[in-house]
């Protein structure tokens, strides 16, 4: 009995020896599973795509990962969370209103029990901004309590950044749509408006030559003419915003213009305004059209006048500018390049944001009624962009307004003025083919030739006109012909008559610039009579033309 007693024991201890044995080898395996458990969590904490939080009712930080991190700056166990959202200066996207402590996400998960899903803040630390999409959600225990809360972060400033821009482009391109079919409308009105002024302003002009001083009818007459003026300007402005305005480019130096347009300023602007020049002597030549440059800066500089009631200061600014990635900002409507750049500021009032985003539109104007047609902006645009370059604006509300012009860099230099090729405007003897197919304005115009002692054949259009030049007993000396014409354009109509024959002289005449839209055609190279045009103006032109030398190339319409 002693034996089996002993032996019982020893056995006892054996059994607890092994039962210990098992014990630790079920820990060791427990602790092995809950390593092997706590690094897959970590893996999958740092391959979430969002920023994952863990907080207790204190909103201090128990676990997070390293997305988490790059939302908030580098986030450690402990660290205060509403610290971290003072600190980042938090407030709603979508209103831009700042979020105070008791509508932070995070306070009314912990403080509330809400769950708030999928809220649209920014931060701003420094310079940086963020944009995160954010999630709270409660975290209670087996019993129920709120202990802490879950927190998910999700970086979307890339995206939110690409949908304002993606906006914004959207909105440009509507207005430009908008413009676009403004401009169509005002340039196919002020085209047919111009024919008719033609008649009105020449033929006044005419009358008033025959009538003596003093006549009673004069005074009536002159007034028609003045309004006839005022109409025609209107017209001008119509076309230059809708950029079908017969432009004569030649290459400029910019700081010359300006030069020139500074000294008129001077007398209009007042004395209470003074004029800065800061003239870049190293500026690079632009092709554009002198006349309609002059009018650019002068619509702005009296504009700025405007907004100084009290005074001020204008300043003018020339440099070169290297556009490597086209124009800067948003529009971004200039290629890559080398660009003559016009800047033209001022001291005034400024302008809002609304405001600014209507200010190249036609008829838009902040004056009072009566003193602004609103179309001196619209011009600007209108001008600068037939051109080749852009018009930008930074203006606030009592910080003044900046405009700042873009204009392509000329391939050559300006020259010298040339000598007038022109001995006088009195008439000749030429025969010249008319086509135009407005009846008035043919008529009106084939009478003042011939009245200078010019041979006239009439044509309405371009078959009428081939015609008549085919069955003419001697050859045409110039051909002068309206651009836009139904049927046959002028342009079309000359590369026939060259077709047939050696080289003929050619002057256009148009309200506006139909023949820029056709390949190969370019104004330069033709000269251009704009509508409406005085008696005075086509005897000039037409001789201008007669006594240049013949080009003897086909036309480059084809």
């Amino acid at each position: 009995s002693v034996l089996i007693t002993a032996l019982w024991d020893k056995a006892g201890k054996l059994r607890g020896f092994a039962k210990v044995t098992r014990d630790l080898t079920e820990r060791r395996q427990a602790e092995a599973s809950l390593r092997q458990h706590e690094n897959l969590l970590a893996t999958v904490l740092e391959t979430l795509p969002v920023g994952l939080l863990v907080t207790d009712r204190e909103a201090r930080v128990i676990l997070s990962n390293e997305m988490a991190s790059r939302v908030w700056g580098k986030i450690g166990e402990g660290d205060d969370m509403i610290v971290r959202y003072r600190e980042s200066k938090a407030w709603w996207a979508d209103t831009g209103q700042r979020i105070d402590d008791d509508a932070w996400p995070l306070w009314r998960a912990i403080r509330e029990g809400e769950s708030v899903l999928n809220s649209v803040i920014q931060l701003e630390r420094g310079e940086e901004r963020k944009v995160v999409i954010k999630s709270a959600v409660p975290l209670r225990d087996a019993e129920g309590r709120i202990v802490g809360a879950v927190i998910v972060d999700q970086d979307v400033t890339d995206r939110f950044r690409a949908e304002q821009q993606l906006g914004e482009t959207r909105a440009h391109l509507a207005q430009a749509q908008k413009m676009e079919a403004i401009g169509r409308l005002a340039g196919g009105i002020a085209h047919d408006f111009n024919n008719l002024l033609t008649v009105i302003n020449a033929l006044s002009i005419v009358v008033l030559k025959q009538l003596p001083h003093g006549h009673p009818l004069r005074t009536d007459l002159e007034e028609i003419h003045a309004a006839g003026d005022r109409a025609a300007n209107l017209t001008r402005q119509l076309l230059a915003f809708s950029r079908r305005q017969v432009l004569q480019p030649e290459v400029l130096d910019l700081n010359v213009v300006v030069l020139g347009v500074s000294r008129m300023l001077r007398r209009l602007i007042g004395e209470d305004v003074v004029v800065r020049l800061d003239l870049d002597p190293d500026l690079s030549a632009v092709q554009a059209d002198r006349g309609q440059l002059e009018q650019v800066i002068m619509n702005l500089a009296l504009n700025a006048r405007d907004a100084m009631p009290t005074g001020g200061s204008l300043g003018m600014i020339t440099s070169n500018a290297k556009l490597t990635n086209g124009l800067p900002g948003d529009r971004g409507s200039l290629p890559p390049g080398n660009y003559v750049k016009l800047v033209v500021n001022d001291t005034g009032i400024g302008m809002d944001a609304v405001t600014r985003s209507q200010i190249f539109e036609p008829f838009f104007t902040t004056k009072p009624q009566g003193q602004g047609t609103g179309l001196g902006l619209a011009t600007v645009y209108g001008i600068i962009q037939q051109s080749g370059g852009e018009v930008e604006v930074e203006s606030e509300p009592g910080r003044g307004s900046s405009f700042t012009i873009y204009l392509p860099v000329a391939a050559q230099s300006p020259s010298a003025d040339q000598p007038n090729l022109v001995s006088g405007s009195d008439g000749g003897t030429e025969l010249i083919l008319l086509v135009e197919d407005e009846p008035s304005v043919r008529r009106l115009t084939a009478n003042l030739l011939r009245n200078s002692g010019y041979a006239v054949l009439e044509a309405s259009g371009g078959w009428e006109a081939l015609r008549a030049a085919q069955t003419s007993p001697r050859p045409v000396d110039l051909v002068l012909t309206d651009v836009v014409m139904p049927g046959m354009s002028g342009p079309e109509l000359v590369a026939q008559l060259r077709s047939q024959g050696e080289g003929i002289r050619v002057l256009y005449m148009s309200g506006y610039s139909d023949v820029a839209e056709r390949p190969g055609m370019s104004l330069a190279s033709f000269p251009i009579l704009p509508k409406p045009f005085t008696p005075e103006a086509l005897g000039r032109k037409v001789r201008e033309v007669l006594e240049a030398p013949l080009r003897t190339e086909r036309s480059s319409a084809h």
